[in-house]
């Protein structure tokens, strides 16, 4: 539990050596735990800011909010493995050195960052100064991604350009494969709706 601890103090601290000696030492138990933990406290951390912010919904739709919850321990850590799978492979073309684990390695000790957004910006967002927690949020979310770029230079042996073209390109995939699934799902969704109006009509 201390390496962990010490890890972190080095990964919240921009201290690039951590990242190396995490993918010479691959210690995969303490990545396992590390990524169940983070999984399960972002599902909690959701579930409060519900809770924060219409009680009702949460004491009427907690069952509903449980299994959305227990889905997301599931798929937060395969949607993790399947994001540094592309990145992995845009580092690969533009020159990377090393092997899919030290991507994975690199994602999994970057994800408290996530977490450290959540609890910083849900306070304000509570006492409705919701602007100052996404300006937190923002903040803690490009310090993530800086890190994610010179941790890839330094455990990958790339150049920096590169490696800002590696973790960038694949954000703005990420993105923009988020965004088409939102309008599909609202597509959809407005489609039932349309569909359940026309059925009363006739």
């Amino acid at each position: 539990m201390s390496n962990i601890i010490e890890r972190m103090r080095g990964v919240f601290t921009f201290d690039m050596s951590v990242f190396e000696e995490i993918a010479a030492s691959k210690p995969w138990l303490d990545i396992a735990m590390m990524i169940s933990a983070n999984a399960a406290l972002g599902m909690l951390t959701v579930t409060a800011a519900i809770a924060i912010k219409s009680p009702d919904s949460l004491r009427i739709g907690l069952p509903i909010i449980m299994i959305i919850s227990l889905i997301g321990l599931v798929l937060a850590p395969v949607s993790m493995v399947l994001v540094a799978g592309l990145e992995h492979l845009l580092i690969k073309a533009l020159g990377g050195q090393k092997g899919f684990g030290e991507t994975l390695i690199i994602f999994a000790y970057l994800m408290p960052w996530t977490l450290v957004s959540s609890f910083l910006s849900m306070p304000f967002g509570a006492i409705g100064l919701g602007i100052i927690g996404s300006f937190l949020s923002l903040a803690t979310s490009l310090a993530s991604l800086a890190e994610n770029i010179l941790a890839v230079q330094r455990v990958h042996g790339m150049e920096l350009v590169n490696a800002a073209a590696a973790v960038l390109v694949t954000m703005f995939i990420i993105v923009a494969v988020t965004i088409a699934l939102a309008f599909a799902a609202a597509a959809l969704v407005a489609g039932g709706l349309i569909a359940a109006g026309a059925g009363k009509l006739f």
